[in-house]
């Protein structure tokens, strides 16, 4: 193949890639994003996916701080705590640019294999970035190495997830140190908790029908609220998957935020529509005011008190007084701060429970209701 037909390829791929995203930006000037929170079945998955899930969160952590440590080369701080002036620079932000766009043209390679009966395209062999550099055992600890790791569960769109987050933090950092403010340095994480999946099909894909999803590096798995996705089509029946974000939230628990695209005046009539529905006469039209006690959760304008509150488990207070007794930086440490987290989701969805089988109660008998 000789230059001018690499020339022709190339230019002819960048004019399709570019008329593509102007398409969409216009198209998304008429729409509006909504999303939608699918909860992995974490007892549903098998060895392997079970093994892949906290994996891909520990490898972005991985390469979040190794390349966080590529960029600290070569500067030394005079003093412990001196502010690093020269941190953000026009280097970093390039360097930063160049690992993106290298990542995007192995993810358009990707997208050019076609998936047939024979192929998989989640075994597709990761590239540019694959080997990184971590401590065993934390930052400059006893016993703890610097060693190689090659990425096995973190697949390009992960990859890409990792550079674009890290460019847009030193890039926000950037543009407040060129306004006059003071700024300082990303500091190295201890864990990642969400990474995005761009491309319906590619990075991420949803089935509706058989209530499963997947991402790239794990396969299909089962998910809690599908049923979201049949309001989304009540709403707009060509609405579009455009973002996949698996977030970590404790102990097992993983889920899946969808970016859903719909027709916003589509949008602004179904709601309309939805609230006239709601405005039907009830049985007992009466006012009622709620009070806000400390002896009692609601005082009723009728003299009606209730209660609802969740109080901490002892299991919880159980898990807080061994956390406060282990080591920082140990495992243990960071295994039980995950439960500790685990617990307090937990009662955040009981209260929300409450609140609204609470406030469907009031609804039910009536119109007015003042705080």
């Amino acid at each position: 193949m000789d230059k001018d037909t690499v020339k022709t390829y190339t230019s002819e791929k960048n004019r399709k890639i570019a008329e593509t995203f102007a398409a969409t930006k216009l198209r998304r000037q008429t729409q509006i994003p909504l999303t939608a929170d699918l909860k992995v079945n974490y007892r549903s998955l098998n060895a392997i996916q079970r093994e892949s899930l906290p994996m891909i969160f520990v490898e972005a952590n991985r390469m979040k701080n190794f390349l966080l440590s590529e960029i600290d080369k070569g500067y030394t701080p005079k003093y412990p705590y001196e502010e690093p002036e020269e941190y953000i620079t026009e280097e970093h932000l390039n360097y930063l640019k160049s690992l993106s766009s290298n990542l995007d043209a192995v993810a358009a390679k990707e997208e050019n294999i076609k998936e047939d009966d024979g192929f998989d395209i989640f075994k597709a062999k990761p590239y540019e970035i694959d080997t990184i550099k971590y401590w065993t055992k934390g930052y400059m600890k006893k016993d703890s190495e610097y060693v190689e790791y090659k990425l096995k569960y973190l697949k390009t769109y992960g990859k890409k997830s990792v550079v674009d987050a890290l460019q847009s933090n030193i890039s926000g950092l950037h543009t407040l140190k060129k306004n006059g403010y003071k700024v300082g340095k990303i500091k190295y994480s201890s864990e990642y908790t969400s990474i995005e999946f761009k491309k319906k099909g590619f990075g991420f894909d949803v089935n509706v029908a058989t209530g499963r999803a997947r991402v790239q590096g794990v396969k299909w798995f089962k998910v809690y609220g599908i049923a979201q996705f049949k309001e989304f089509k009540q709403i707009d029946e060509n609405y579009e998957m455009a973002l996949g974000t698996l977030v970590r939230r404790g102990k097992d628990d993983y889920h899946l935020i969808v970016t859903v695209y719909v027709d916003k005046t589509k949008y602004l009539k179904y709601k309309k529509e939805k609230l006239e529905s709601k405005k039907e006469v009830k049985e007992d039209e009466e006012i009622v005011g709620i009070d806000f006690g400390c002896e009692t959760t609601f005082t009723l304008s009728t003299g009606e008190k209730i209660e609802r509150y969740v109080e901490e488990s002892e299991y919880l207070k159980n898990l807080q007084r061994k956390f406060h007794r282990t080591q920082k930086g140990s495992n243990n440490r960071r295994k039980l701060l995950l439960a500790i987290r685990h617990q307090y989701q937990k009662m955040e969805k009981q209260k929300n429970a409450l609140a609204i089988e609470f406030v469907h109660e009031l609804s039910l008998h009536h119109n007015v209701i003042v705080i």
